[in-house]
């Protein structure tokens, strides 16, 4: 008679953490998704940032080796690789401007910027939603 007590204890006592790790696996299973979910847009925003620079830098080449560098060469070659990205509603920001002769080793700065809501996959009022990303690349002006 003991022994059929002590398999049914034994019985109750694994329906009990059954269901102990059904709850704590409610209760965990929203917090992983979220943190998931998140760092799968913090890695798009930083797969972002590497485009910005990219373009930023291929503007920045171009505006100091064209003998008569126009804001509208550098918008040209950044709007096609921020296309080819998919990337839009970004703002592309030369110093000097406007570009005239540029000296020679003069820092010539070219940036892209792009708000952080633009490319989120997460929609609504999130940690990086009112942030902006932005790649920039400085180089000395190489005319003559």
């Amino acid at each position: 008679m003991q022994t059929s007590n002590h398999r049914d204890s034994t019985v109750f006592s694994r329906r009990k953490r059954k269901g102990a790790a059904l709850v704590e696996f409610s209760l965990v299973l929203p917090l992983f998704l979220l943190l998931a979910v998140a760092a799968i847009d913090v890695g798009r925003g930083i797969m972002v940032k590497h485009k910005l620079v990219e373009a930023a830098r291929a503007g920045c080449r171009l505006y100091i080796l064209k003998d008569e560098p126009t804001a509208e060469d550098v918008n040209e070659i950044v709007d096609r690789i921020m296309s080819d990205a998919g990337l839009q509603g970004y703002t592309v920001t030369l110093d000097p401007y406007p570009p005239g002769k540029i000296e020679r080793l003069q820092p010539v700065t070219v940036s892209v910027s792009l708000p952080y809501a633009n490319v989120s996959w997460l929609r609504g009022n999130w940690f990086f939603s009112q942030d902006t990303i932005t790649g920039a690349c400085v180089l000395p002006g190489d005319s003559g």
